[in-house]
């Protein structure tokens, strides 16, 4: 458990990274000190990250879904029932659409992948802090992807008329 503290910001955001790799988490923390509005606490454990929600009181929880201790997407609930304030982003390297609706029934407000740009978690970050939903370049790709293809595939399927 890390926090850092970043006293007498009027307006600052406290940000929980709840990631079982010490670099992922290290390397989140170094995009976040880029900014001095925001504060950051780590949890290297589901159990560690249930804790500091309480207790460190986060705004925004960016959460991995893959925690050996628990499924990241079964303590979202958890999570917005002990501090109802927090938005959820999750931040994990599955982009599949399944994986990305569950994420958002479950009540996360943003989804970035790993493979998103390193600036895409403070984009994360600020939007969901305003009430907005935020999803990564890299789902908005899959989805638009997606729809593509059922698209074709609609008008594939579609009787042709005859002149």
């Amino acid at each position: 458990m890390d926090v850092q503290h970043r006293c007498g910001m009027k307006d600052s955001v406290k940000v929980l990274i709840i990631d079982d790799h010490p670099l992922v988490r290290d390397g989140c923390q170094r995009i976040f000190d880029r900014r001095r509005d925001i504060e950051v606490a780590q949890a290297g454990s589901a159990q560690t990250g249930l804790k500091l929600n309480v207790t460190f009181d986060p705004d925004v929880i960016v959460l991995d879904i893959g925690l050996p201790d628990a499924n990241g997407f079964d303590i979202i609930p958890k999570l917005i029932g002990d501090n109802a304030k927090a938005k959820i982003v999750v931040f994990s390297m599955h982009g599949a659409q399944s994986f990305v609706t569950n994420a958002l029934e479950k009540g996360a407000v943003g989804y970035i992948t790993k493979n998103d740009e390193p600036n895409a978690i403070l984009a994360a970050v600020d939007k969901v802090k305003a009430g907005e939903v935020y999803l990564g370049q890299t789902v908005v790709q899959k989805f638009a992807m997606a729809n593509q293809s059922r698209e074709a595939t609609t008008r594939a399927d579609r009787p042709r008329k005859s002149r």
